[in-house]
């Protein structure tokens, strides 16, 4: 029984720091359930040491007094299992703790998961986000999600402009990298028999975001053509 308690330590710890984040993270029984099943005990003790913003390798390593080869095995494990934050740049490893939303919720459902139970993660869920209204909180003023323009739909007046910074055919002809996966309402629907009809790979990432999932197997690589052909699909459905 020692082993079981200490476990449920574990995640309760990792709820309290998943909840320090500006998503939320409500403590609930049903949480509880949905980390023990996608963090081992190991990992859950690992992610409630990762820190909210993306800390290089080299730091964490000097940090928690783990070696740099043994640590870059852990969180390339955790990382292709959507757990954490995961980029690289100018040749240097970057990571931080993911949240729920949006976060590993996202990376669980944006692809075929053989290796994971997901109708009962879609239910868990499903039942945590929407338990008690608790679905994740807004907190502060930062909001996490944007509306874009549909730029076709703005008059053609001369005092009339969409500045590139809100057009979506901007951020994906700038993009560095784009990747595409499985619209994760989508999928969570469709565990739960509730899905729609719309295209199912739909899930577009950009720039350093996308090369993390790409190289994770999270998420395809695509050109931007076909990014803009996605986007014009969709807006037909």
């Amino acid at each position: 029984m020692g082993h079981l308690v200490h476990s449920e330590h574990k995640y309760r710890l990792l709820q309290r720091r998943l909840d320090q984040k500006a998503e939320g993270a409500p403590d609930s029984q049903t949480l509880m359930k949905i980390l023990s099943i996608l963090f081992s005990p190991e990992d859950a003790e690992l992610a409630c040491q990762l820190p909210h913003n993306l800390t290089s390798l080299e730091t964490l390593s000097d940090n928690l007094k783990i070696s740099r080869n043994e640590l870059n095995d852990k969180l390339t494990d955790m990382a292709e299992r959507g757990l954490l934050f995961d980029i690289e740049h100018r040749g240097h490893r970057y990571v931080s703790l993911a949240p729920i939303v949006v976060g590993f919720w996202e990376f669980t459902f944006m692809r075929v998961r053989p290796d994971m139970p997901l109708k009962e993660l879609a239910h868990l869920f499903e039942k945590y986000f929407f338990e008690n209204n608790c679905l994740v909180p807004d907190r502060g003023k930062t909001q996490r999600f944007r509306s874009f323009v549909r730029e076709e739909a703005i008059p053609e007046y001369d005092h009339a402009e969409v500045l590139d910074w809100e057009r979506v055919t901007h951020i994906v002809s700038s993009a560095s990298a784009v990747s595409v996966g499985i619209c994760q309402c989508y999928h969570t629907a469709q565990h739960l028999g509730q899905a729609c009809d719309r295209p199912v790979e739909t899930c577009l990432t950009f720039n350093y975001a996308a090369k993390s999932l790409i190289q994770n197997g999270i998420a395809r690589a695509i050109t931007k053509h076909e990014a803009i052909d996605i986007l014009e699909k969709c807006k037909k459905t």
